[in-house]
C-alpha cells in the first residue's frame, strides 16, 4: 500500500512540476541557456533537462 501511495505521490509531483514549466513560455529560461546559445549548448541543455 505505501509504495502505490508513493508511486501516486511522485506521479502528482512530476504532474505539478510540468504544469509549472509548460506555462512559462521563455524556453531560454527554461533550459537555462542565455539567448546567443548555441545550437550545442541548447541541445546539451535540453538533455541535461531531459535526464
Amino acid at each position: 500500500m505505501a509504495t502505490a501511495h508513493s508511486a501516486l505521490a511522485l506521479a502528482v509531483c512530476i504532474l505539478m512540476i510540468t504544469e509549472l514549466i509548460l506555462a512559462r513560455k521563455d524556453y531560454y529560461d527554461i533550459l537555462g541557456v542565455p539567448r546567443d546559445a548555441t545550437e550545442r549548448q541548447i541541445k546539451k541543455a535540453f538533455h541535461k533537462l531531459a535526464m
